[in-house]
């Protein structure tokens, strides 16, 4: 369902979903999809960031600093 019409509209983010919550649940699934898709390199880094935190809680020790001291 991609074509090359573009029209500049203005909405809120309000107004736009709304229109989503119109949308059966197919075409939301649907729309969830495309926008993962188109934002995937993003997605990437947010898990990224998202993962770092858990993460530390492993790696921010002495025990961890410890062994690699030397390094």
């Amino acid at each position: 369902m991609t074509d090359n019409l573009s029209i500049p509209i203005q909405i809120t983010f309000a107004q736009l979903l709304d229109a989503v919550d119109q949308l059966s649940k197919s075409e939301q699934h649907q729309l969830l999809l495309h926008v993962l898709r188109r934002h995937e390199e993003d997605n990437l880094i947010v898990t990224h960031f998202a993962s770092e935190t858990v993460l530390a809680k492993d790696w921010n020790n002495s025990i961890e600093d410890e062994v690699w001291r030397d390094l």
